[in-house]
């Protein structure tokens, strides 16, 4: 399918342009802004730093969410943090799919920032659980903003649609 007639009829809402998210994250995180200027003509400046955002804030924020645990549990941190570990590498491995949507994570994210003002009424667990639900939320936006990014790109830009065409998912509706 030729590029022109792919933005003709996704636009007119007959087919739909998906990328794999999986894919999408390594293209943004192994794949230097020069490389990708290289290849498509564009430099995806704000996209790439969004993505290396979400990449590394998971990851900070669930150090810091072991950090309140430690704080706040003292000794049984040593059961809590291998807790928190596992559920965050189990979002981590369901984020790549496809239907992994963010609506729950950014309800539980925002209803936790929102109680941090009450903290002193609510209770010393609420920075930990906001912590732990960044790091949550940054790993899932990783994946979902990375597959936003790609397909966008691809629809926009004819020289991306050429060399990704292979990853491209074109379904008729």
């Amino acid at each position: 399918m030729e590029h022109s007639d792919l933005v003709k009829r996704e636009s007119e809402g007959k087919l739909m342009v998906g990328i794999d998210r999986a894919f999408a994250r390594k293209f943004y995180t192994d794949h230097s802004i020069r490389d990708i200027a290289e290849l498509t003509g564009e430099s995806p400046y704000l996209e790439k730093l969004i993505v290396n955002m979400c990449l590394f804030g998971g990851p900070i924020a669930l150090i810091m969410a072991g950090g309140f645990a430690i704080r706040l549990f003292e000794w049984w941190a040593v059961l809590a943090i291998p807790g928190l570990g596992a559920f965050w590498v189990m979002t981590y491995a369901l984020s790549s799919r496809g239907n992994s949507g963010v609506g729950l994570l950014s309800t539980m994210l925002a209803g936790s920032i929102f109680g941090l003002w009450f903290k002193p009424v609510l209770s010393d667990y609420v920075p930990l659980t906001t912590t732990f639900l960044a790091s949550l939320w940054l790993t899932r936006m990783l994946y979902v903003c990375s597959g936003f990014f790609l397909r966008a790109f691809v629809i926009r830009n004819r020289r991306a649609f050429d060399h990704l065409a292979d990853r491209i998912l074109i379904r008729e509706l």
